[in-house]
Order: C-alpha cells, then structure tokens, then sequence
C-alpha cells in the first residue's frame, strides 16, 4: 500500500524535477545515506523519521514525503548543527547520476520537506538555509538508541496537522488551500517588516505568470495551457495597486516554450521578485496542472501544487487555480477582502475561440483585429454570458477605430459590447478601459475619461493599458508629470512590449524630458531593431537637443524606407545640416499633400510646416485637423514643435475649441 502511495504521489512532482525522484526507494546512492549507522530512527519536535522505511511521522501518524526529499532530510538531521554543503548532498544524496538541474532539484526537495514540517525558509525551525553553501538542521535530534544532544530540547510549537497522502480530490483541494496560505505567509511577510518606532508600507511585491506549458502532446491542450496563464494573470492583477504587480501578458510571452528556465534572468528583464511557472499534461481522460511559486532572489521555492481533474472538469479547474493562488497571494494584501474573481465560460469552443481571438489580436493589425473579432463574436454567440468575450470584443472595435474604420460604424459597437461586458461583470478592466480611450480620443473629455480609467484600475491595477491610457488623459490635462509616471508604469507592468515602452519615449518628449526620451527610444530599438516609431522618436529627441547630424542620419533611413529617390537622398549629403533637415522636411511634406484624397493627418501636416517656419500654412492645417475631429488633437498643445506658435492667437483659439468640446 505504502508503495502504491509513493507512487501516485510521485505522478504529481512539477516536470522539471521529476528525475530527482526516479527509481526505488533504496536504489542508487541515497540508501547510504540511510543505512550507513545503526541508528534505526532520528526524533526532532513532534517528528519522526524512520531510517530503515523511509518515512517520516507525525506523532506516529505518517507524513506525505517523497523519497528523495526523505534521502535530504536524512543527510541533514544525521548532521545535525553543522553545515551541509550543496555539493555534500548532491554526491550523498544523488551520486553520479545525470541530473541537469541538480540545484532546483534540491531546492524543491527543501521545500517539501519545510511543507511536510510546517517550517518557514524565514523564520526556520528545522531547516535554514546557509547562503551560497547549503543547509544546516538547527533543531535538536534525539536518536532512538538513546543518542541525545547534550543540551534538552527545547519545545518546539507543533505545526499545523497534515493530512495523510491521499489522490481523493476533496481532500487534494483542501490540502492546495492550506499550502496556498502558507504561500501567503511566506511570500508577503517579506515584502517588508516595518520598525516599530515609524510604521512603513511594506514593498510592493512584482510577479510574473510564466505561460504555463503544455506536456500532453495534444495541440488542442495548447489553448487550455494558455488560458490557465491569461487567467492566473487576470485574477492576481485584480489586488492592491501598492501591494502586487503582475506583468502583463504580452510580455511574459517571450518566454513560452523556453526551457531549463533561467529564474534570474527573467527576474532582471521583467523587473520582479517572483515567478509562477506550471505545465498542462492530459492522460486520457484526466488533466493534470502543476504549478509553482518560486522567489527570484535565492530561487527558493515557496509553494508547489498539483491539481487532477476529469477532461470535462477543466475549465472549472482553470478557474479555481487561478482562484486558489490569488488567494495566497492576497492574503496579507487584502485582509478584509475575499479574492475577486470573474465570470467565466465553461463552453469549450466558446473558450477555445477566444483564445485564438486574443492571440490575433495581441498583433495590432487592422486585418488580425478584424479576423480576432470574428472569434470573439462567435465566442459570445455560444456563451452570451460570457463576459471576458464581450470586453475582448469591444477592445478589438476599440482599435479598429483607432486604425482608420469609420467612427461612426465601430465605435458604437465598441460601447455596446462594452457595456454588455460591465453588465455581467462590473470590474471588467477592459472594459472600463475601452469606455475610458473613447472618451479620451473620440469624445475628447478627458475628465471623464480619467474617472472611468481610475475605474478600471480600481478593479485591476496592474491592466497595463489603463495606465498607458491614463498618461495620454494627463496630458490632456496639462499634467505632464502625472503622464510621465503613469506610462512608467504601463512600461513595469509590460517591460518586453515595444509598444509599451515607445509611447514612454514619446510621451517623455511632451513632457520637454528629450535625454530620457533618447534613451527610451534607443531602449526601444534593442527590443525591435528597425521600428519605425522608434526611429522617430529617437529623431525627434535629438532634433529637441540640438544633434541635428544625428537626426539626420535616422531621418535619411527614414526617407528611403518611406521610398525616396536616390536623387532625393543625395540632396542630404551636404555638408549643411540645416538645410539636409529642411529638404527632408519638404520632400515629406509634399509627400502628404499629394496624397490621392487629401492628407492622412493634418496634424502631422501641421508639424511639417511649423518645422518649416511656415507658420500660417501649420495654424491653417491644425485649423483643418479640428474641423475633422482628428484623434490627437485632445492633445496637440502638448507637442513641443508647436512652442512656437503658443502667442498667436490663432493658436490659442484652437486650444480653447478643443477645451470647450472636453468641458
């Protein structure tokens, strides 16, 4: 029975370590580590562990303990008080065996022997940890030959009852909730200890939500594996602004399929302290999800579960994952507070389609846009409750109207579905957000704007498009400080998105910030080499600063990239760069004016001009791109190249018109 036991439980280890635990009980190495006395068993607390089994007791009941994790706290207790080394208890523990990541393995057995003693990696009773060494067992050990230390033990306060190992479900789930508040425990009571003299707000804990991996072999699992991530992702974002941040998705979507994971160097491009990782494996009729919480800093593990379902189950178990870790996370954050789920689906086409949706979607591109529309339509026509459908929906008609569809055809479908999402769920982050952006750049109120996206970040705070949004709405409102750290913090909540970190660049210029705006380009163009927004920015910030040779380098890259001549582009060779600028500045100009149907954007005409010197010609283009309702005029006074036209009364009269239609 006992073996059957081990077995089963052996079936639930995450992937990456399972090759630590292969093999029997006594094979390999591991059982000179048990049998190398004659002592037959070692006592600490309420504990005891049973050399010749193999099994640890609590109070002589059993307790749920691998093998290899029985092997290290073996090692450990038999040198009790003195250091073992990591290199000590890979030779003891797992000999010559191949093993590829021997140093996680190890970690994950610390781990489960803490969980199995109720021990705390902070506050140790049992097992601390020596950085950069090892472990040492600090409590006392009494051997059942009568071998005692020679100072008493003290008492040791028993840990919270474990239950005895079992696959019962019932029993799994309860089990899951008791190590996810020990998480909790774990991971927030480090975010700061705050002296006693002068209270502090703990430090704000940043995760990243690693796309968890699909190990079934069945591309059909692929969308639930991705759907797990995306929910985990809305769930955790759904806390305290000051207390967690959760990288947004399109950046941790580097790192799918990656292997053998390098913890710390995801922790330095992403910016965080902590990282979920997991897998998907179906067997049949079953799914099986593992999961793991690991720190950054030392790459402990803190927490480790695995959850087993019927097929049929699975979106039901989707959501209880996603619930049962926000609650470990949030069980310091939010004391008072339950954590706050949403509405979701349990139709499997209706779920699966809208995970195709949002990776078309992630690409910004009307024809992506309009083809994840289609699949967030047939989402919501299977499961009309289904809220997450209605909001992705709405933002995809959001955009769609951003990138040249009529207004009047998409916008009002925007709002619709919108509002449709709010209605089943009032703390739709996305939905909020796409209210809030047609505001700001249909309606050009940016009050209200503001209060719908403080709205969407009430209800997510760490939905990195309402803080980006949010940035664009102070500018409106001549704040351009509150915009500079608002996009800041769209950038940390979405640290690998070329997108995230351009519009840092360009809203840096509107704040006349030009050094940092260069830098953030030039930060920008190592994420996407050759993006043209990119290069733009960079150009402009080093026309503010005064380096026009080296803005005319990026503008001449520019030029023939938008087709220019080579005659045109000989025309920039001389050794005059002022007037190299304003021959570029011409041709472009020309460019727009020649434009079968009129001008894309009289606003962009209007920079041309003033760049020019042409300053009636750029008044009477911003003049246009008012009558035109053009987008970006809700925030045109902030564009640095129009300083030169703020005394003429022209000027204001538009800032004011603009104004008027926002009060």
């Amino acid at each position: 029975m006992r073996a059957k036991r081990r077995s089963g439980a052996k079936s639930l280890q995450p992937r990456r370590f399972r090759g630590s635990i292969r093999g029997g009980f006594f094979g390999g190495r591991g059982a000179s580590v048990l049998h190398r006395s004659s002592v037959a068993s070692l006592r600490f607390g309420v504990f005891e562990l049973d050399l010749r089994e193999g099994e640890l007791r609590r109070e002589g009941l059993p307790v749920k303990l691998q093998p290899q994790p029985v092997k290290v706290l073996a090692l450990l207790a038999q040198n009790g008080g003195r250091t073992v080394t990591r290199d000590e208890l890979k030779a003891e523990v797992w000999g010559d065996s191949t093993f590829v990541d021997f140093d996680r393995g190890l970690n994950f057995c610390v781990l489960q022997i803490r969980t199995a003693l109720g021990d705390d990696a902070d506050n140790p009773r049992f097992v601390q940890t020596v950085p950069r060494k090892g472990y040492r067992f600090i409590a006392p050990v009494e051997r059942a030959n009568g071998d005692a230390p020679a100072a008493p033990p003290p008492a040791v306060a028993a840990p919270l009852p474990q239950e005895t190992a079992t696959l019962v479900p019932r029993a799994a789930v309860a089990l899951g909730l008791v190590l996810l508040l020990f998480v909790a425990a774990l991971l927030l009571s480090r975010r700061g200890r705050p002296d006693a003299a002068a209270p502090a707000r703990p430090a704000r804990v940043m995760l990243a939500v690693l796309p968890f991996e699909n190990l079934s072999g069945d591309p059909a699992q692929a969308f639930f594996a991705d759907g797990l991530t995306e929910e985990l992702i809305t769930h955790l974002g759904r806390s305290d602004p000051e207390g967690l941040g959760v990288i947004a998705r399109t950046s941790v979507l580097k790192y799918r399929g990656a292997r053998d994971t390098d913890i710390a160097r995801i922790s330095r491009e992403l910016g965080v302290s902590h990282v979920l990782e997991g897998s998907v494996r179906k067997d049949k009729q079953r799914v099986r999800v593992t999961a793991q919480l690991i720190r950054a800093s030392d790459q402990t593990h803190l927490w480790a579960e695995s959850y087993d379902r019927l097929f049929t189950e699975a979106l039901s178990l989707q959501d209880e994952v996603a619930r049962r870790v926000a609650a470990s996370l949030q069980a310091k954050l939010l004391p008072s507070a339950p954590p706050r789920s949403r509405p979701s689906t349990l139709h499997p086409r209706a779920y699966e389609a809208y995970l195709e949706g949002r990776a078309l979607a992630s690409e910004r591109k009307a024809d992506a846009l309009q083809r994840a529309l289609a699949l967030f339509d047939e989402a919501r026509t299977l499961d009309p409750q289904y809220a997450a459908a209605h909001a992705a929906a709405a933002d995809a008609l959001f955009q769609l109207s951003m990138r040249g569809r009529p207004t009047r055809e998409v916008l009002p479908l925007a709002r619709a579905a919108a509002e449709q999402a709010l209605q089943l769920d009032p703390e739709s982050a996305e939905a909020l957000s796409v209210l809030g952006g047609a505001k700001l750049w249909h309606a050009w109120d940016p009050e209200a704007a503001l209060q719908l996206l403080q709205r969407a970040l009430r209800a997510n705070a760490s939905f990195a498009p309402a803080h980006h949004d949010l940035a664009w709405v102070y500018l409106a409102k001549q704040r351009p400080d509150d915009a500079v750290a608002a996009i800041r913090r769209a950038q940390e909540l979405d640290p690998l998105s070329p997108r995230a970190t351009i519009d840092v660049g360009w809203v840096l210029l509107r704040a006349r910030r030009y050094q940092d705006a260069v830098a953030q380009a030039n930060k920008t163009l190592q994420l996407a080499p050759g993006m043209s927004e990119a290069t733009a920015c960079l150009a402009e910030g080093l026309l503010a600063l005064g380096q026009g040779r080296e803005a005319l380098d990026l503008i001449r890259r520019m030029l023939k990239e938008a087709g220019a001549p080579e005659t045109e582009l000989r025309r920039l060779d001389g050794p005059d760069t002022r007037a190299a600028l304003r021959t570029a500045g011409e041709w472009r100009l020309e460019r727009m004016l020649k434009r079968p149907g009129g001008p894309a954007s009289w606003h962009s005409v209007a920079m041309e001009q003033v760049l020019l010197g042409r300053k009636d010609d750029a008044l009477a283009s911003l003049e246009q791109a008012l009558l035109a309702h053009e987008m970006v005029m809700v925030v045109f006074d902030s564009l640095p190249a129009f300083d030169v036209l703020r005394s003429e009364p022209r000027f204001q009269a538009l800032v004011a018109k603009v104004r008027a239609k926002s009060s």
